[in-house]
């Protein structure tokens, strides 16, 4: 997934009575093979923030290694979520390292 992809499906922007909020999706796994999605919420911006401060904060959140971390093998950026390990995606953990979900 390009990040373009992954911040427009793991997070939002949107207007609340206290303003405007930035939410990521987070991913979590309660039982095997049973992925739970929730949307945790970054910050909250001032109702009259302007879109670039927006955008800057959002794509952000791709740095922020508690939403989003780089597997070291295929190089590709996944929600923690998706993680095997720290280092390690799902999909790598299953492909090159026998692990079965």
């Amino acid at each position: 997934m390009k990040d373009e992809e992954l911040l427009a499906e793991f997070t939002e922007i949107r207007k609340v009575p206290q303003g405007i909020v930035l939410r990521v999706q987070l991913i979590t796994w309660p039982h095997p093979h049973t992925p739970r999605a929730r949307w945790h919420t970054v910050t909250t911006f001032p109702s009259d923030t302007d879109e670039a401060e927006l955008a800057n904060a959002r794509r952000s959140t791709l740095a922020n290694p508690n939403y989003f971390r780089v597997c070291t093998e295929c190089n590709t950026r996944k929600p923690v979520g998706w993680m095997h390990s720290e280092v390690i995606c799902q999909s790598c953990a299953e492909q090159r390292h026998g692990v079965v979900y």
